[in-house]
């Protein structure tokens, strides 16, 4: 038997012999889950390695044992585009996905990253 940490993980070969590749394909042991916890602003969920415990408090979903991927808790959120939105009673540029600026009340000027002018004329 092959042990990591003292805990078999896989049967030796036939033989009983343990190869210097035998347990290669098991992959180390990882306490935390993929865990998909709502972003505070837009509410898309965003994959965070959190213990199972943690996630729950975070009040998240968990995909279950392994590493988060770009994917793991949905597609991406778009590209950026330019919100205009009221602050301090004045409108400013902020760089948001079209959701976050639905979300804040602003007025979506368009695709890229905010300009000095991109809120002219609101």
């Amino acid at each position: 038997m092959c042990l990591a940490a003292g805990v078999v993980v896989k049967a030796a070969t036939p033989g009983g012999i343990c190869e210097i590749d035998t347990c290669a394909d098991v992959p180390p042991p990882n306490p935390d889950v993929m865990c998909c916890v709502p972003k505070p602003i837009s509410g898309e969920l965003e994959c965070e390695d959190l213990t199972a415990d943690a996630c729950s408090a975070a009040g998240g979903v968990s995909q279950g044992i392994g590493i988060c991927a770009p994917d793991t808790c949905g597609p991406p959120p778009g590209p950026d585009i330019q919100c205009c939105e009221v602050h301090s009673n004045a409108i400013e540029c902020r760089d948001r996905t079209e959701s976050e600026c639905a979300i804040n009340n602003g007025i979506n000027v368009g695709a890229g990253p905010c300009t000095p002018t991109a809120c002219d004329g609101l």
